[in-house]
């Protein structure tokens, strides 16, 4: 009999065991609900991983980020979120090493609307870097970029590398 009693209760620890994760897991694959052909997985997530940062804070955006500075980095780890929501339209690669993106995001600035605007991920000295301006796009992985192909909404574009913009 204390065989039985042993047996049942692994079984039902096998079977809890088995429904929290058939609960838990599936969450965890809405992760990665963009993928684009020819565009690795990783660039991708890290967008994603970046876009989603920026609806909690600035701060929270700052791991998954590339800044040709650090006067642009601290001032964006002193800033609020300022996204309210996000789609990633399309993807394209520039290179091997520098994908843009077209993302249509709502920002806090003007609830409502919806605007598309270019985002990069570039993958800089070994590491996968969200690159929120056009601007700020290194020389290093530059190869076959042209900002001017990648005009955003009003005037993003005409600021300089050292300019503070947050989206």
């Amino acid at each position: 009999m204390n065989i039985l009693k042993k047996k049942a209760v692994a079984f039902i620890c096998v079977l809890t065991l088995t429904i929290s994760c058939s609960i838990v897991l599936p969450g965890c694959s809405e992760k990665n609900k963009y993928t684009f052909d020819g565009v690795p997985e990783e660039f991708t997530v890290c967008l994603e991983n970046a876009l989603d940062a920026l609806k909690e804070s600035g701060a929270a955006s700052v791991p998954f980020s590339y800044f040709p500075n650090e006067e642009l980095k601290s001032a964006r780890e002193g800033a609020n979120g300022n996204l309210i929501s996000y789609t990633i339209d399309s993807a394209q690669k520039i290179n091997d090493n520098l994908y843009a993106y077209e993302v249509t995001m709502e920002l806090a600035e003007t609830p409502g609307e919806k605007d598309v605007y270019y985002k990069f991920v570039g993958n800089i000295d070994g590491e996968i870097l969200y690159i929120g301006n056009p601007n700020w796009v290194p020389e290093s992985i530059g190869e076959n970029y042209e900002s001017e192909d990648f005009q955003n909404p009003i005037g993003e574009n005409t600021l300089s590398s050292g300019a503070v913009i947050f989206e």
